[in-house]
């Protein structure tokens, strides 16, 4: 299979995110690609595709994707997926899939489930560990079905899921010069019109999968963190490690109007929604969402200093950096 440059071009922006929906479009779209996936995650053939979602959340956290099937008895079964290219895996990754599969079974979503990492063939790691993954789909593996396929899209998609192996195998984030650009405005916007907002981890050369721009990291402790996640179209303050529950009890009546509690993988966070922002995109018509931003970013900081103000004269003993949240809103 070959690709011209204008199919290069066509696919060199697109990161995880993009790649689950892609993946989402060959299982809405492709009945072979569904069994293809149904055998290879769940050692099934001949199931009945129920739906598939992308961002599949509940109480129990957020899943990439998630396909539905039913078998000949009528029993739902679910693959939980996880999509990663190249980052690193959050600690008990496969453990938290396993307790939204359980969670799933016990308020009737499904009957059955099973976990599945999707990841290049150099992230995927052997599955039947203990509390390691009930199967691995690799990139490489999918870009050969969709080559025997036939689907229209497949061209597409296996690009796109051969340039991110390529870029993993390379270790490197290509810089993008539309998204350099973009960064910069934001910069400079942030220094001029909010100079009292400190921002991290938004470096002079920017790839499209960069990280999160990240605020007051020298104020905040090292488990706490205020971040702008642009195309997710939120600001969120997250505490490493604490329940929703907990984090909703202690911050509750100091919550800034339409602010909510939200799950971060296995931590929570205090999350204003914003519009989205898409760094791949020209700065100016997007001037005003991203004010709009950094006010939702001031808002948050000025919580999280009211209650470490509030805490601090209560503190009697060392703080050490992975206590210091819980114990600041435990005492205020």
């Amino acid at each position: 299979m070959s690709f011209g440059p204008a199919d290069r071009r066509r696919s060199e922006s697109v990161v995880e995110r993009e790649i689950d929906l892609l993946l989402l479009l060959a299982l809405h779209s492709s009945a072979g690609f569904r069994d293809f996936v149904a055998e290879r995650a769940a050692g099934a053939s001949g199931l009945e595709f129920i739906d598939a979602w992308r961002g599949a959340a509940d109480r129990a956290g957020e899943s990439d994707l998630c396909a539905l099937f039913k078998d000949g008895d009528g029993r739902r079964l679910a693959v939980l997926i996880a999509d990663e290219i190249g980052a690193a895996l959050q600690p008990d990754e496969p453990g938290r899939y396993r307790r939204r599969g359980v969670f799933g079974v016990g308020i009737g979503r499904w009957d059955r489930f099973v976990t599945c990492l999707c990841a290049p063939a150099r992230d995927a790691a052997p599955s039947g560990e203990a509390d390691a993954w009930d199967a691995v789909l690799t990139y490489e593996e999918i870009e050969r079905r969709l080559a025997d396929g036939g689907d229209s899209f497949a061209p597409f998609v296996a690009c796109a899921l051969a340039r991110a192996v390529d870029r993993r195998r390379s270790g490197a984030q290509a810089a993008n010069a539309a998204v350099t650009a973009f960064w910069r405005e934001y910069k400079r916007f942030q220094r001029n019109e909010f100079p009292n907002l400190s921002i991290a981890y938004v470096g002079d050369v920017r790839s499209i999968d960069a990280p999160w721009p990240r605020f007051a990291a020298g104020e905040l402790p090292p488990d706490v963190r205020l971040e702008h996640k642009e195309w997710k179209g939120c600001v969120d303050l997250t505490f490493k490690g604490m329940s929703c529950e907990t984090l909703r009890a202690r911050l509750g009546a100091r919550l800034p109007p339409r602010c909510e509690i939200a799950p971060v993988g296995s931590s929570a966070a205090a999350r204003l929604r914003v519009a989205e922002i898409f760094p791949a995109e020209p700065f100016a018509p997007q001037a005003k969402a991203v004010g709009d931003a950094l006010r939702a970013v001031g808002l948050l900081l000025k919580l999280w200093r009211e209650v470490a103000e509030m805490a601090a004269p209560a503190a009697v003993e060392p703080e050490f950096p992975e206590n210091l949240p819980a114990r600041r809103l435990a005492a205020a």
